[in-house]
């Protein structure tokens, strides 16, 4: 089984339950794993083997860039479009934080784990 992990992707958005969150906006990071069997890619230096980096993040900008009230739904939203795109991946890990969540206290930011296991 082949992993590949994207970490600490560091994206702009707008979401929140807060208008003013959604007119402001704030800075998102956002973690991806995906596994699946990449043996052509490791045997045949093969990029038809594997799954293209930049099309993981590619998927995670555009979900990240509609708008939401829950950061759990823009999770959601990324494993789908990831197993939709890719339908090797046997299983998807996405980590999404929003970084200094308006909460009182000092908080560095909240994040949202979901897993998606075929």
């Amino acid at each position: 089984m082949t992993e590949i992990t994207l970490q600490n992707i560091r994206i702009y958005a707008h979401h929140g339950l807060f208008e003013e969150e959604q007119e402001i906006g704030c800075q998102y990071e956002v973690n991806i794993t995906v596994r699946f069997d990449g043996t052509k890619a490791e045997t045949d230096d093969d990029i038809n083997g594997t799954i293209n980096y930049q099309e993981i993040y590619d998927v995670v900008k555009e979900e990240m860039m509609k708008r939401s009230k829950l950061i759990e739904h823009v999770a959601r939203r990324i494993i789908d479009s990831l197993n939709a795109r890719f339908p090797q991946i046997k299983y998807a890990e996405v980590a999404l934080s929003k970084i200094n969540p308006p909460i009182t206290g000092d908080v560095e930011k909240a994040t949202v784990r979901l897993t998606s296991e075929k």
